[in-house]
């Protein structure tokens, strides 16, 4: 797992609404998902925070929920800002990582690598071959600051 910061334009990539309404916009250094609906089900290519980006749902209240799936064969890094006013989701297979640095402010959040199937929020839970390698990290609520927390396979590692 990579342990330096990542490049200055890291920002999530390839995100698309599977399920619900939102809208997902770019403007420098910081990204915006406008969640319209209670619930938001995204997928992304790559979901990475640098330390100079940041990352903002808009949602509709607290209650609100966007789940990510992050398909990426690489693990995530985030090192920059990640905001929300409601629950975020973020789920990669691989690894997550909060580097020095990291900013989390969320009403509620579930970092996690068990991706089940590829459905939003009604998706199959974990299959018992997933749960023998899954790490979960969920806080409630959520407010990670100068992380160092990552989630390799199977543990919680800190750094």
């Amino acid at each position: 797992m990579p342990r330096s910061r990542l490049g200055d334009a890291a920002a999530p990539q390839g995100g698309q609404v599977v399920s619900g309404s939102g809208l997902i916009s770019s403007n420098g250094t910081t990204t915006t998902i406008a969640q319209n609906s209670p619930t938001l089900s995204l997928t992304w290519q790559k979901f990475n925070i640098a330390s100079n980006e940041t990352v903002t749902f808009v949602q509709p209240s607290a209650a609100s929920i966007a789940v990510n799936r992050i398909l990426d064969t690489n693990g995530s890094q985030i090192y920059g800002h990640l905001n929300a006013n409601g629950q975020v989701y973020l789920i990669n297979p691989n690894w997550i990582l909060f580097g020095q640095g990291a900013q989390v402010n969320v009403s509620a959040g579930l970092m996690s690598l068990c991706f089940g199937d590829r459905g939003g929020l009604t998706a199959a839970p974990c299959r018992n071959e997933e749960r023998r390698s899954t790490a979960t990290a969920l806080a409630v609520p959520a407010r990670i600051v100068d992380g160092g927390v990552r989630l390799p396979a199977g543990r919680w590692d800190g750094n």
